[in-house]
């Protein structure tokens, strides 16, 4: 038995280790994901990333405050350019 007790402490060593290691890359994958989110401004003054995101985000049906911007941007834009009716 007292050869068994020091592979027991450098297994509980290494299972501790193992998992702190495993804590900080799934903290690092976690931290990734988070973009700053492009503002609607910038998505008018970029039209085919516009575009380009607003059909990920139709397609995917995400709702992230990017998702938010670039579709208030193409909403805005389609404003700007609608026809403006006669009415004389």
């Amino acid at each position: 038995m007292p050869r068994r007790f020091p592979i027991l402490i450098i297994e509980r060593a290494s299972m501790k280790t193992s998992l702190c290691i495993f804590s900080v890359i799934l903290g690092a994958f976690c931290l990734t994901g988070c973009d700053n989110p492009k503002s609607t401004q910038w998505y008018k003054a970029h039209p085919d990333e516009m575009n380009q995101r607003y059909q990920a985000c139709e397609s995917s049906g995400e709702d992230s405050q990017d998702c938010k911007n670039v579709r208030a941007a193409r909403f805005e834009l389609r404003q700007e350019k609608a026809k403006v009716p006669n009415l004389n």
